[in-house]
């Protein structure tokens, strides 16, 4: 199972590393005891043990054991811990059936190839998707108050270390010489959709505090900001907007809050347009916007400048979609195979339905649009929630579009969590059924959709 984007980037130093750690378990053993139950736990445990993991990838993405490192061991353990904690009839809930979906075409795709290995691969990391997300549901119908306020704690590895990062003046340079401040994490990306999902817990923290939601998201705001990593900048604009928006109106006269709702979209949509016209790193976006970007050609069409365009991304996606295209009929419908990018591209995708095109084809296309279009549909659903769900579902969309946290356990962990605070609101409107043993002999999936 891989972590790695590139070259292992360099931790931060041991002097300032190890009593943050130190501190960090302090944090992390009062999460899990603020959490309760054992949903509860088993998700604050795999956030934060994931992100403490991540920091010293020096050591944990290197191979220790059959070829896989300690990052895709603890990934294994973690599902398999979720297989032990969650209800089993929550695998038979009917809002899981586009995850088996998904499951089913990467299986499909992988004998299809001959590519039985690297499917077991992707396999893992759609369990783990799938485990976070019913837990979360579950932890969230036990209804235990510290479970919003424990899952933000979870995160805190990222904030401190990236604190750490600013102080001792230790970024990360990139190849075109722009830096980011990641905390000794190995890659901007990873980095910064792990604090897209702090944003996201602190927007979904349920029986949280205000003030300390509110501090949650200006710090992982802050956080993607001094990452500098664009993608992650525009995917958190829905939710940060929908945010912005019900957090003033806390404040002002219900008379009044139409009014100020369509001048914050003004005010917004004016500061929008002004950074895609004026800022040098949202210039070539703005491009693409008004059509002056051409994406649909041959790679080989691509002048050295056209190379640059978007950080290298249309040149990118150019080369995956005419890879796929190339292939055989068979490979159009299921794709090259799970991972079959590592043998034919030197750098991923960065788009998921460009990556998934290549390597499940168009079946894979098929079942990463009904998972997503899923979770909108539920989302659409949940009563007076609906708002808040469809703008996080919204920034999780837009966040594929220029990176793949499909890829990513961070990115995972994100949408496993997204995806259980949207059954959990979901089921809280529509009558289902109870969730109650089933005979052994009696295969059947359970609650309404």
């Amino acid at each position: 199972m891989s972590d790695s984007f590139s070259d292992v980037a360099p931790m931060l130093p041991a002097f300032a590393l190890l009593p943050a750690l130190g501190l960090l378990t302090l944090i992390g053993i009062f999460a899990l005891w603020s959490a309760q139950g054992l949903a509860a736990r088993f998700v604050v445990f795999a956030i934060w043990m994931r992100l403490v993991l991540s920091a010293l990838h020096v050591y944990t993405y290197a191979q220790v054991a059959g070829g896989l490192s300690i990052n895709a061991l603890f990934s294994i353990l973690v599902v398999g811990l979720g297989l032990l904690v969650i209800r089993k009839t929550l695998l038979l809930n009917k809002a899981a059936l586009p995850i088996y979906l998904l499951i089913a075409v990467t299986l499909l795709s992988a004998m299809a190839n001959s590519r039985v290995a690297p499917g077991l691969d992707v396999l893992i990391k759609y369990l783990y998707f799938l485990v976070i997300a019913l837990a979360t549901y579950q932890a969230l119908e036990e209804d235990y108050r510290g479970f919003g306020l424990s899952v933000l704690l979870a995160f805190s590895p990222l904030v401190l270390l990236q604190l750490i990062s600013v102080v001792l003046n230790m970024p990360k340079t990139a190849p075109d010489g722009s830096i980011s401040y990641i905390g000794g994490y190995n890659h901007e990306a990873a980095f910064s959709v792990a604090l897209v999902g702090l944003f996201f817990a602190a927007c979904l923290a349920k029986g949280t505090n205000l003030v300390i939601r509110t501090i949650a998201m200006v710090a992982a705001a802050a956080g993607i900001w001094i990452a500098n990593y664009r993608t992650a900048m525009i995917g958190i604009l829905p939710l940060g907007f929908y945010a912005s928006v019900m957090g003033v109106g806390r404040w002002v006269e219900p008379k009044l809050r139409a009014a100020v709702i369509i001048g914050m979209a003004l005010l917004g949509f004016a500061l929008l347009v002004y950074a895609l016209g004026t800022s040098e790193r949202f210039a070539e976006v703005g491009g693409l916007l008004r059509g002056e970007v051409d994406l649909l050609k041959p790679p080989e069409s691509f002048t050295a400048a056209d190379q640059d365009l978007l950080s290298a991304r249309a040149y990118i996606w150019s080369q995956y979609i005419y890879g796929w295209a190339d292939g055989t009929s068979l490979q159009h419908l299921v794709g090259f195979g799970p991972n079959a990018w590592e043998e034919h591209f030197e750098i991923y995708a960065h788009n998921t339905f460009v990556g998934m095109l290549f390597d499940g084809g168009l079946l894979g296309v098929a079942a990463i649009v009904t998972l997503l279009g899923t979770g909108f549909v539920l989302a659409a659903r949940s009563g007076e929630f609906a708002p808040r769900l469809l703008a996080a579902h919204l920034s999780f969309l837009l966040l594929n579009m220029a990176t793949m946290p499909f890829w990513l356990i961070e990115g995972l962990i994100l949408y496993g969590y997204l995806w259980g605070h949207t059954m959990h609101a979901y089921y809280r409107r529509t009558p289902r059924l109870e969730f109650g043993p089933l005979p052994l002999r009696v295969v059947r999936f359970n609650g309404s959709l």
